[in-house]
């Protein structure tokens, strides 16, 4: 390995090298970390321009740089098999802690970044967003920038790049459609797609779920033949999914997008479906696919065993507290509602525990749409109607909760229908869209 270093004193770009981010290291230090490779043939040479240490840990004022040209430097390196210099800025992105420092790094090797890097940084863009660390607006700001490189690299991504890059763009609320070159992207990705169903190659759990939770959760239209070609390309890698959260993923992508399976396909799904939820799996993981398998069966048209609809419901109701809570009152309501469409009915008695748990079990705030799912769900279980003290809580908390929409009105005239109430003009009143 060779480097040529611009000029004399220029201080070494921490993203070349395996160094932590961010902080000063010396020439020696940098080559002594890089792992030697045997020459083979005359490598090629590319140049990476990058930053050097932010001025605020080296010593500067106001977070700028005191090297020479705001701390940009040069530095040419023999590529070889050309992923060295791409393993070590993947190794950078993953060190991100902020959207800023993610747009920092991504930014200052835009020109050398390779489709893995790219698709590395957008998985980590969608991690800061899903853990919090990113606000939506600058999650939104960053993704316009990676769009244009990620369409230059598009049509060189492989399924595994692909996959993560879409998963990324999902996981932070990327709006394609947003984007000037959103469209053009999508084009690009369903023509990867295509070809990649094409292949004779098994997809596997992570790779399908992943496909699956991009498609589910953008919303853009995608081709519906495409979407038909992958729901069966899935469906044949079906014995390779392991864990509830690959089958939820996969089977709640493919009923959101609402793709048309033929019985045999339906059949497969059953058998995934109740071999992966009686297995032993992680409690908390199982606990927090529950709404979206059952849904997803039911956007499917699937008609799952009374045996596998009853232990999903047995599970939801059982589980402990901090799970449902981390579930949300909604996705817990609608857990039972899912149960009831498809034949399933729970007993007088687990109607009051269902009653007690999503009254009790989530604090005193309520939103408009866990009020509506709440009364909707309960109102499900044919020939059950919530003790007086219970319709009277619900009915008093109808008043006070604000910004209903038409879908929560629905829900609670049918609730009152299947009790036989009559609402109030207050609680019409109430009801009224803003």
């Amino acid at each position: 390995m060779s480097l040529n270093v611009l000029p004399r004193g220029t201080s070494l770009p921490l993203s070349v090298f395996p160094c932590r981010p961010w902080r000063p290291c010396s020439l020696r230090t940098c080559i002594a970390k890089v792992p030697r490779v045997a020459p083979t043939a005359e490598p090629p040479r590319i140049t990476v321009r990058t930053q050097a240490v932010r001025g605020s840990r080296a010593g500067g004022s106001g977070g700028r740089s005191s090297e020479p040209n705001g701390g940009w430097t040069s530095v040419t390196i023999d590529a070889g098999a050309g992923s060295l210099i791409n393993k070590s800025i993947n190794k950078e992105l993953l060190r991100c802690k902020s959207v800023a420092e993610l747009g920092d790094v991504f930014t200052s090797n835009e020109a050398e970044l390779d489709p893995i890097n790219v698709a590395t940084a957008w998985m980590q863009l969608g991690k800061l967003h899903g853990s919090g660390c990113g606000k939506q607006d600058a999650c939104n700001a960053l993704g316009q920038r990676m769009m244009g490189k990620t369409l230059a690299v598009a049509h060189r991504m492989q399924l595994r790049e692909l996959r993560s890059a879409l998963w990324g763009m999902a996981k932070a609320s990327f709006a394609l459609d947003k984007h000037p070159l959103g469209p053009y992207f999508a084009e690009a990705a369903e023509q990867i797609l295509s070809g990649l169903v094409a292949k004779n190659e098994t997809w596997f759990g992570m790779d399908a779920s992943m496909v699956w939770y991009a498609l589910g959760h953008m919303p853009y239209p995608w081709d519906k033949e495409l979407l038909g070609s992958i729901a069966r390309k899935t469906l044949e890698g079906v014995d390779s999914w392991e864990g509830p959260k690959v089958l939820a993923q996969c089977i709640m992508g493919m009923g959101s997008n609402a793709v048309t399976l033929t019985a045999s396909e339906k059949g497969k799904v059953v058998q995934a479906i109740t071999r992966i939820t009686h297995n032993k799996n992680d409690k908390r993981e199982l606990c927090r696919a529950l709404e979206l398998v059952l849904s997803g069966a039911h956007f499917l048209d699937v008609d799952l065993p009374y045996d596998t609809v009853r232990h999903l419901h047995d599970t939801a109701l059982q589980m402990p507290v901090p799970y449902a809570q981390e579930l949300q009152r909604t996705n817990f309501a609608v857990i039972l509602h899912r149960a009831c469409q498809m034949g399933f009915q729970p007993t007088p008695e687990e109607a009051e525990s269902w009653c007690r748990r999503l009254i009790g079990d989530f604090g005193p705030n309520w939103t408009g749409k866990e009020l509506t799912w709440t009364m909707f769900a309960i109102s499900s279980v044919r020939g059950y109607r919530p003790p007086p003290d219970v319709l009277q809580r619900l009915r008093a908390q109808l008043l006070t909760t604000r910004n209903y929409d038409e879908e929560d009105v629905t829900r609670v005239k049918m609730a009152m229908k299947a009790w036989n109430l009559r609402m109030t003009d207050a609680e019409v009143k109430a009801l009224r869209v803003r």
